[in-house]
Formats: structure tokens, C-alpha cells, sequence
């Protein structure tokens, strides 16, 4: 579902990127939401509730910066193979939300 949203939006996702670090009012709601986002994230798993903001906060962009790799095709240019390339975005997100380990064999 995630990486679905990131390849749909891509072409916002970049313009959004862009405006972020050129429009300080896009930068102000960008991390309003972000923050909104935090709070809920803990809120929908409990045990996120003992990390702080900035661990969690960090957790995001690892992930959102995985899912754009994949979502751009970057890993392809490296001749990463896209079942490898979501493996990397799955480990990824076990990784940084302490999830439990599935779907291991598409990680490598």
C-alpha cells in the first residue's frame, strides 16, 4: 500500500519535496503534518508511545526516502530486481516501527 501511494504520487511527491526546501509555508505544513502523523502513529501502535519524536521522526524519513527509491526506480538502476527492492522497503519498515520479521526472503 505504501509504495502503491508513492509510485501514484510521484510527480506530486516531487514537486513537494522541492517546495519543501524552497517555500517556508509549505516547510511550516509540512511539518505540522508530519507531527500529526507522529502523534497518530502512536496512537495506532502503542508500543511507538515510549519512543520519542525525533527517533520516530527519523523513522519516517528513512522510510519515505526507502519507498521514494523504490517508487523512482533507483534500485533498477542499480539492477536491483523490484522483488529486492520491496524486500529492502518490507526490512525497512520492520526495521525502523520494531515490526516482527515476515516476508525475510525477499530481503536480500
Amino acid at each position: 500500500m505504501l509504495l502503491d501511494h508513492h509510485r501514484t504520487s510521484l510527480r506530486f511527491r516531487r514537486a513537494l519535496r522541492t517546495l519543501t526546501v524552497t517555500d517556508e509555508r509549505v516547510r511550516r505544513a509540512r511539518a505540522k503534518r508530519r507531527l500529526a502523523q507522529i502523534g497518530h502513529l502512536k496512537k495506532l501502535l502503542p508500543y511507538l508511545a515510549k519512543m520519542t519524536d525525533a527517533r520516530l521522526a527519523r523513522s519516517l524519513f528513512v522510510i519515505e526516502r526507502v519507498a521514494d527509491a523504490c517508487a523512482e526506480g533507483e534500485f533498477a538502476d542499480l539492477q536491483i530486481g523490484a522483488d529486492f527492492a520491496e524486500g529492502q522497503l518490507i526490512a525497512c519498515l520492520q526495521e525502523q516501527l520494531m515490526l516482527p520479521a515476515e516476508n525475510r526472503s525477499r530481503e536480500n
